[in-house]
């Protein structure tokens, strides 16, 4: 028992230092040379559309890009719970963000919702970056989620399934498929 337990805590430490060391820095360097891209895709589009680029818009999401970047090693669950609750009882930091929501979403240009959307998805994905070391202990709750879910959902339809299944069997004319398959007698009883 104690050669499993140093077996297991061995196997997950190995894990956190593969995962911590080696990939997730790997991963991460690729999220920021995309919103290096990303940020090189907006400062196009304002030499582009110099007029039309609003500065307050175009400094929304340039600042958005730069914030992303300079926190991504920090998106993580216990921050996005942070600032879900900071968002919900500090009024100014709440008007803020809504502030800057509102210019982007009031924005004409299709090309900065693209950025926009873009640097959520970059985001959601440095999120399971940081969250991946956890996989190994989340994924089997998860799992378990899950098939607790669908047994309760299809629950009802299998336990009807079997029901009817086993009333078939007891009221069936003829039972020679239980009889060939089991090679006993049934005899017929009219009802």
């Amino acid at each position: 028992m104690t050669n499993l337990l140093i077996l297991i805590i061995a196997t997950l430490s190995f894990w956190h230092f593969a995962y911590e060391g080696m990939i997730a820095p790997s991963l991460r360097m690729q999220l920021r040379f995309d919103f290096f891209k990303l940020r090189d895709r907006l400062r196009n589009l304002k030499i582009e559309h110099t007029t039309d680029l609003n500065d307050n818009v175009y400094s929304c999401i340039d600042f958005s890009i730069n914030q992303s970047l300079i926190h991504m090693q920090l998106v993580n669950l216990v921050n996005v719970f942070s600032i879900y609750y900071h968002y919900k009882h500090d009024e100014e930091m709440k008007h803020l963000t809504d502030k800057k929501i509102t210019i982007i979403q009031n924005c004409s240009m299709h090309e900065i919702k693209e950025i926009d959307a873009t640097i959520i998805k970059l985001n959601a994905k440095s999120f399971l970056i940081n969250s991946g070391a956890w996989a190994i202990y989340i994924l089997p709750i998860v799992l378990l989620f899950f098939v607790l879910v669908i047994s309760n959902l299809l629950g009802t339809s299998i336990k009807s399934f079997i029901e009817r299944s086993i009333r078939r069997i007891a009221y069936f004319p003829k039972n020679e498929v239980l009889s060939s398959r089991y090679s006993s007698n049934f005899n017929e009883v009219a009802c």
